[in-house]
């Protein structure tokens, strides 16, 4: 090279100096060949992965959950893409590669990469000949052209075990070697004497299983919080999120307020309480929210902005769901000029909502999940006012990575936060969800069949068949 480009000798200098000489190791082939890198020889994946993040991303004023959303659909389209080129590997062979018999171990069972650079190894042996370096082997774990030439000649294929795992690995969940047989067996006897046993004993054994399998479900309660702090009151300084403003109001205002306020004496938790007692058990605790008549909206925020604060953007997201899907709640509640009512019932931003303007959990239930892709558990001090709401026309979500919210009605006419114990059981499904929820939002309700028969078993009623009534203006 400084024979060939002996008039560059500065820049020839300058690359010896700063490149070859320090970091030749790192990127000279005859160096980085000696080591297996499975194609991977630079931080190109890296970098333009970065770049696609930032496509996605758009500007740097979003908020962490925008971020998060967008972080969490670019990573779903590249899932999509890796599933699809597994598929291709596993179902869709070259032509040249279905008649050659040494592929026949190995064909649809490591990725199509991986065999067309064996691919090009076998072609050699046809054309070229000569010496072997056996630098795939070294780089990539595959077989090289003398390997080939090899079971050629004896006319065996070329076994899967001769091949990097990396290139057989066609799934991105982990492979798990067990005795599905056996757990079928012990599985099929336990529910077989569950089933035996009365329906006490059956829930109390099933109340013991879900204990050890879920540690976390301990009876003992975390201490309520307190809503009522001493010190300097907050002021009116006013918060934005976009354009929708956010109230702070201080703490004399709210006892002044006639809306009765929820008391806590020797740290009990006296709202789970407030609910039937057969559910209670599956009550981890409640959490207050400020009595301002935007309790319902402070209660969903909560848990879903991490703030009760941003109750305004709540009510914001809710009215922007339904103008952009007029004609389906029309559809959901056909009387005369109810959407246009529940609708004037948002758009209330003071710092006390009158009565008027409290939430109404059964009508807006599946404006909530729909809007947040959430599900949403509504109870009430009753049984039959305790609903479940599923999203409306969204794909479903794996279980595992669903939101579950609940709120709860207590004292006719103020919501709290309510957090449940895992594999509690399931109130049952709003009724108008059924009728007008999407072919693909169906399948929101398969996972929860069981644990809604649950329900009725532990709270000992029978499923009903009347269509739910309205709950009334409550708050």
């Amino acid at each position: 090279m400084c024979g060939e480009f002996e008039q560059y000798s500065t820049a020839i200098q300058y690359l010896w100096d700063t490149w070859l000489d320090p970091y030749k190791e790192r990127f000279v082939a005859a160096y980085i060949n000696q080591f297996m890198h499975l194609g991977s020889n630079s931080s190109q994946r890296a970098e333009s992965a970065h770049a696609r993040l930032k496509r996605y991303l758009g500007d740097t004023m979003s908020s962490l959950q925008t971020s998060f959303q967008k972080i969490e659909k670019m990573l779903t389209s590249q899932f999509g893409d890796i599933q699809g080129s597994f598929q291709k590997s596993l179902n869709i062979p070259r032509h040249r590669h279905l008649h050659e018999g040494i592929y026949s171990e190995i064909r649809g069972r490591i990725s199509l990469q991986a065999i067309n650079l064996i691919d090009k190894q076998a072609q050699r042996t046809d054309n070229e000949g000569g010496l072997c370096c056996c630098k795939i082997k070294r780089t990539h774990g595959l077989q090289c052209f003398h390997d080939i030439a090899l079971y050629r000649s004896v006319d065996r294929p070329i076994p899967l075990n001769s091949i990097h795992p990396h290139w057989s690995t066609l799934s991105m969940h982990a492979q798990r070697h067990t005795d599905e047989g056996a757990r079928s067996d012990r599985a099929a006897e336990l529910i077989q004497r569950l089933n035996e046993m009365d329906s006490d004993s059956r829930e109390f054994m099933m109340d013991r299983f879900l204990d050890m399998a879920d540690p976390s479900r301990c009876t003992v309660r975390p201490p309520a919080y307190n809503t009522e702090h001493k010190g300097r009151p907050t002021g009116r300084d006013e918060q934005s999120r976009g354009h929708i403003p956010s109230f702070t109001v201080s703490t004399s205002e709210f006892r002044a307020s006639r809306i009765p306020t929820l008391r806590r004496t020797n740290g009990r938790d006296h709202l789970v309480e407030k609910f039937p007692q057969q559910y209670q058990r599956y009550i981890s605790h409640c959490v207050d929210v400020r009595p301002d008549g935007h309790c319902g909206f402070r209660a969903i925020a909560a848990q879903l902005y991490s703030s009760e604060d941003e109750w305004a953007q709540v009510r914001h997201d809710l009215i922007q769901e339904i103008e952009q899907n007029w004609v389906l709640y029309n559809q959901i509640y056909p009387e005369h000029n109810y959407v246009s009512q529940v609708l004037q019932r948002l758009r209330c931003f003071l710092p006390s909502a009158p009565e008027d303007y409290w939430m109404d959990s059964i009508s807006l239930g599946l404006v909530v999940t729909s809007v947040y892709n959430v599900v949403l558990h509504t109870f009430d001090m009753i049984a039959s006012s305790c609903f479940t709401h599923l999203p409306l026309s969204s794909h479903p979500v794996p279980i595992a990575t669903r939101t579950h919210i609940a709120i709860g009605r207590v004292n006719d006419n103020h919501f709290v936060q309510i957090f449940l114990y895992r594999h509690y059981s399931v109130p049952p499904i709003i009724i108008w969800w059924t009728p007008n929820a999407s072919h693909e939002a169906q399948g929101w309700a398969h996972p929860y069949e069981a644990r809604l028969q649950l329900w009725y078993e532990v709270m000992q009623i029978d499923p009903p068949g009347q269509r739910p009534q309205f709950g009334g203006n409550v708050d």
